[in-house]
């Protein structure tokens, strides 16, 4: 047991059990430490206030590593027998400093305080001499002696020696009260003579004196108590003294009663203890002990300042979400600083408070973190207190780290499972009771965290479930900001964080600084802040230790510059060691840290100790630390010299492949930026099992990023058996040599183009798959260039190259790969390649006959994936305008296959075909149905960039109705989307739809400056385009000297809109030689829509065309029964704008 003792000289015994030790503890500051914490007696006292005592307000510059050094001698002298890395339990650390924890007598000054209180207890009155005894014998001296001139003691030691003075009163009066009245006189007359102005020791030895038979001697201690009063106060005596004077005159004394009003005792407001008496006359107020829930230190009440507002808000929907028993989501927006964190931390201790089971998934703000790490904290949290029971299997890739996706199922249908699953494990625990869910720095997470809360805030419902996501609205990514605009329909309630006004900030700096700000400087912080709360509270930290001068006049502006003024007064070894744990990133594991670092623990920990004490790092669990803020990380990491950062990655990296050898995320991400031939082999092999890792996760992006790492790493691996690693996939041998390294590199990029096609970057996947195939053919490897060209193991729902264009050295390349002989391609393998090479050309008669015979394979292996591919590959040159009843048949049959688990992508092809088989007929209502469930799809898989894809069918229904406001409404959408997902031809493709659009309307001619703006490599189908605005503008001659490089319009699936324009054009310039051409191809399309078979667009009805063209042609007739059969069509659809157009040129010839 420990014994400290400060009722005399600092003393300090400890009770080891087999003795009694005294420990040393150290000179006169490092004693002081001790004794300034004493005096605090149990309350946390400031490492700001600690410096400034002990250096007498001239603190050196490293004053604080002095301060720090002290603590840890302290502590090993205190806590002689405590275990390394085990928490002080004596001299604790506390934000914003340090505070003594011990029991109420375990201090000799508090025991002393403990008995004078328990002598004056009613109840106690027979043993109050002996407790009163029992007080006054812990006094070996002054109260802490050897500090009796320190400013910080004088009021301490002051109050404790006028309690010992009551208590010796007491203990006179407690004699009395015995009988013995000899000893009192004795008692009193010490005290009259030390104390002569205190009236009770007067009131004492008058009594004393009487009840001895001394009445005449009591009477002259009386007349002396009133002449000493008189001379020195100018007063009379007091109403006691009046009392006894008459009592002994009268004769009325006997033994005495205890005084009615005793003299106050002067007992601390600071209790050292952590639980409260109940007398509510002596009681001190308790300190209540931390909570366990807690993941930090709890915020003062001036820390947390003008968002009560915003928590009210928090408060009120949570007991919506509760009452009503439904999903209710709230969106935190704040800039970095502005206090997204402490609303979410305060709302979270709150509705704990109020039994509401909370989960919180924090998107890493630093790189390294497995892929959707978000989601994995929530779940992971989650299942150790709920059950994931039947929803365990489908969870696994959140749940466990080694979860592989099962090799038939596309990313997809995984991601569709993953999101069903996480629906229903959130849905059965909030039927348990209600649920919070918290996302925080959601700006920073990737594709799947967000698709994941999509999913789980559009599909949960009738359940008390509350989601709370706090993100910074000028860093949100295209992913999120779709998600966002999701939500909108929800809808859900929006929080944005402004900064803090005057008033507020005036409350918040003297929370932090201790001290009110004056005017002037308080208007100069506030404007310098702009009041983000962060930054105001780290100037007001620099306020509090350097005062106005420095935190106004001297400091740059900047949160990083007060940040560093801040990093300047802590030790150089403490600034080291965070800066290393910067490295790691904003959550850091202690036992990593202490591995990497280049100095002993206890320095490790003593710095980190430091770190919490000054505000810089937060403890969320036991074993971490978390920086305090991302600028804090941020500025230490950024600030440390790149070559010394790439040492520390590396370091980190052995590190973590030591304490959690399992964590492929960061030690991809630290061997990588160790950027070292001698780690690029770790850095190769680390990153593959991180990028496979978030393939399971269906996180393609991350995914896709890993591999691209993975690659840069390969290229720094040395050659021979010193780069050699472990197969980069299955098709891949291990071995040291060029070849081995090759097939390496070729199965990266196959990985990469697969998972950029996942993740919607078409153009990106299109450009990786043709560099791992040219470098496969280059160095001869034709079972490399197989497994490069079959790396895209199933379709998707966008185009995968450019429009109107063939590479013929690409289509070259997969014929060698049919006809090799050494490998000879089995016949799945050259299924695929016949898929592949249908899919490289774009005229029918050259592509169907490769199609049909990639079908034949399938259809004779029985493999429903590698028939939807071989339909897939005919779809685009069998449309519903060439062969309806072989086209409905090749829908049918898709739809059918992609109802097989994985597949789904093929249904969302076959109703691409339906709806382009009622586009033709102008059936928009058909149309729109289908439509429909294409949406369902896309909103099921995430199908990022089928969402473009499928406003341009929603604009094209309603530019067929004739609605075209909303047509272009509808078409803008699908511009943003399909631009920000990164597709091909995106400009071209949204450019097509306004100029459709702007046809109808009447202004083509404002098209001219447009179309400029599209780059294609198929000029010929420009050059139609680009005729149409330049004839409407009367710009004939141009437009006749553009279409110079015309060629056929291609047959496919855009055969009938371009044949169609080129119609339009033809009878605009009346050539009848052309003319006869266009009218002879455009008879097939006669009683359909002009493009409606694209499913996008539409030009209005072909009738109308050849009614112009057999004008041109001089059949007169024929153009008015053409004019007469678009109108009745043009009708059908409800599009006035066409039927006026074909009843106007059908007038004309009249």
């Amino acid at each position: 047991m420990l014994r400290l003792r400060v009722l005399g000289a600092l003393d300090a015994s400890v009770d080891t059990g087999a003795g009694v030790l005294r420990p040393d503890l150290g000179g006169p500051r490092q004693r002081s430490v001790l004794a300034l914490l004493l005096v605090a007696r149990g309350q946390v006292v400031s490492v700001d206030r600690l410096v400034e005592d002990l250096w007498n307000g001239e603190a050196p510059p490293r004053a604080i590593g002095a301060l720090q050094a002290y603590v840890s001698h302290l502590r090993r002298a205190l806590e002689p027998d405590r275990a390394p890395r085990t928490p002080a339990t004596v001299l604790v650390s506390e934000p914003p400093g340090y505070a003594i924890r011990v029991p109420p007598d375990a201090v000799d000054a508090w025991r002393f305080e403990a008995l004078v209180r328990q002598a004056a207890e009613p109840d106690r009155q027979p043993q109050a001499r002996a407790l009163l005894q029992q007080a006054l014998d812990l006094w070996r001296g002054p109260a802490y002696a050897e500090f009796g001139t320190e400013s910080w003691a004088a009021t301490e030691v002051g109050r404790l020696e006028s309690l010992r003075i009551v208590a010796r009163e007491r203990w006179c009066e407690a004699v009395l009260t015995a009988g013995d009245a000899d000893e009192a006189v004795l008692a009193a007359e010490v005290l009259t003579r030390e104390y002569p102005l205190r009236e009770e020791g007067w009131r004492l030895l008058a009594m004393g004196l009487y009840l001895t038979g001394r009445q005449a001697d009591a009477l002259a201690a009386l007349r002396r108590a009133r002449d000493i009063l008189a001379d020195e106060l100018g007063m009379d005596p007091g109403a006691a003294l009046l009392e006894v004077e008459a009592d002994v005159l009268a004769q009325r004394l006997s033994r005495p009663a205890p005084a009615a009003a005793p003299v106050p005792v002067p007992i601390s407001t600071a209790s050292p203890t952590t639980t409260a008496t109940t007398d509510s006359a002596t009681a001190t107020v308790a300190r209540p002990a931390p909570s366990d829930e807690a993941s930090g230190p709890a915020p003062t009440d001036g820390s947390f300042v003008g968002r009560e507002d915003e928590l009210n808000t928090l408060h009120t929907v949570a007991h919506d979400a509760r009452t009503r028993s439904d999903r209710r989501v709230v969106l935190v927006a704040g800039e970095a600083g502005a206090g997204k964190s402490a609303l979410i931390e305060r709302v979270a201790q709150e509705l704990r408070a109020d039994r509401w089971r909370l989960v919180l998934g924090r998107c890493p703000e630093s790189a390294g973190a497995p892929p959707a790490w978000a989601w994995v904290e929530v779940v992971r949290a989650l299942a150790a207190d709920v059950d994931p029971g039947p929803f365990a299997p489908a969870l696994a890739p959140l749940l466990d780290e080694t979860a592989r996706p099962a090799a038939e199922s596309d990313a997809s249908f995984g991601r569709f499972l993953l999101g069903r699953a996480l629906v229903g494990y959130l849905t059965a625990a909030a039927r348990t009771g209600p649920l919070v869910i918290v996302l925080d720095d959601l700006h920073r997470g990737d594709s799947e965290t967000v698709a994941l809360l999509d999913t789980v805030a559009s599909e949960t419902a009738g359940v008390p479930l509350l989601m709370v996501a706090a993100y910074r609205p000028a860093e949100v990514q295209p992913g999120l900001r779709d998600a966002l605009a999701g939500l909108a329909a929800l809808p859900p309630t929006r929080l944005a964080l402004p900064g803090l006004d005057t008033r507020q900030a005036a409350r918040l700096i003297r929370s932090v600084a201790g001290t009110q700000p004056d005017p002037a400087t308080l208007a100069a912080l506030v404007e310098r802040t702009a009041g983000n709360p962060f930054y105001l509270a780290e100037s007001a930290r620099l306020l509090g230790s350097e005062g106005s001068l420095v935190a106004v006049s001297k400091v740059p502006e900047g949160v990083r510059d007060v940040l560093r003024r801040r990093f300047a007064r802590l030790p150089e070894v403490t600034v080291s060691v965070l800066r290393l744990a910067a490295v790691i990133g904003r959550d850091v594991d202690i036992d990593v840290l202490v591995h990497a670092a280049e100095v002993d623990e206890d320095t490790v920990l003593d710095a980190l100790e430091a770190g919490v004490l000054a505000g810089l790092l937060i403890e969320p669990a036991p074993g971490r630390v978390r920086f305090a803020h991302v600028l804090v990380r941020d500025t230490l990491y950024e600030d440390a010299p790149q070559l010394r950062r790439s040492r520390w990655h590396g370091r980190i990296a052995d590190a973590v492949t030591a304490v959690h050898p399992d964590d492929a995320a960061a030690l991809a991400h630290h061997y990588h930026h160790a950027g070292t031939p001698a780690t690029a082999r770790r850095a190769v092999d680390a990153g593959v099992r991180a990028a496979d890792m978030a393939v399971a996760r269906y996180a393609h992006e991350t995914a896709a990023d890993l591999y691209e790492q993975a690659l840069a790493d390969l290229a720094r691996v040395p050659e021979g058996p010193a780069g050699a690693g472990p197969a980069a996939g299955p098709a891949v041998g291990p071995g040291a040599g060029p070849d081995s390294r090759l097939a390496e590199r070729i199965e990266l990029l196959s990985r990469l183009s697969r998972s950029q096609l996942a993740a919607g970057a078409g153009v990106r996947a299109l450009a990786t798959r043709n560099r791992a195939i040219r470098e496969a053919d280059r160095a001869g490897r034709v079972d490399l260039l197989v497994r490069s060209l079959t790396a895209w193991d199933l379709p998707t729902p966008w185009i995968n190259r450019p429009y109107g264009v063939v590479d013929e050295e690409m289509v070259a390349t997969i014929k060698r790969a049919l006809a090799s002989t050494d490998p000879r391609p089995d016949d799945a393998t050259r299924c695929r390649l016949l898929c592949a090479l249908a899919g490289e050309l774009d005229e029918a008669e050259v592509v169907l006959p490769y199609a049909e015979a990639a079908e034949a394979i399938a259809r004779r292996l029985d493999d429903p994936v590698l028939l939807g591919l071989a339909l897939h590959a005919k779809v685009s040159f069998i449309g519903p305008e060439h062969d309806a009843e072989r086209a409905a048949r090749i829908g049918d049959e898709l739809r059918e296959i992609g109802r097989r688990p994985g597949l789904a992508v093929f249904a969302l092809i076959g109703h691409y075909m339906a709806v382009r088989a009622a586009g033709i007929r102008g059936d928009h209502r058909t149309m729109a149905g289908h439509v429909d469930q294409i949406e369902e799809l896309v909103a099921r898989y995430r199908w990022r960039q089928a969402l473009g894809l499928l406003s341009m069918h929603r604009g094209a229904i309603a530019h067929i109705a004739g609605r075209l406001d909303e047509s272009e409404a509808h078409y803008a959408r699908g511009a943003e989307s399909l631009r920000g997902s990164g597709a091909l031809d995106a400009v071209g493709i949204t450019t097509l739809a306004f100029l459709t659009l702007r046809m109808t309307q009447g202004r083509a001619a404002e098209f001219t400056d447009a179309l400029t703006s599209v780059d294609t490599q198929a000029p010929d189908v420009i050059a139609d385009l680009f005729a149409i605005p330049l004839l409407a503008a009367g710009r004939r001659a141009e437009a006749i000297e553009f279409r110079r490089g015309i060629r056929p319009v291609r047959r496919d699936f855009f055969h009938g809109l371009l044949l169609t324009m080129r119609g339009i054009i033809v009878a605009a310039l009346a050539d009848p030689v052309e003319a006869a051409g266009v009218y002879a191809d455009l008879l097939a399309y006669r009683g359909q829509l002009g493009g409606g078979g694209s499913g996008s667009y539409a030009v209005g009805p072909v009738d109308t065309v050849l009614g112009d063209l057999a004008r041109v042609l001089g059949d007169r007739e024929a153009a008015r029964q053409f004019y007469r059969a678009g109108a009745d069509l043009a009708a059908a659809c409800g599009n006035r704008y066409w039927v006026d157009e074909a009843t106007r040129r059908a007038r004309a010839l009249d």
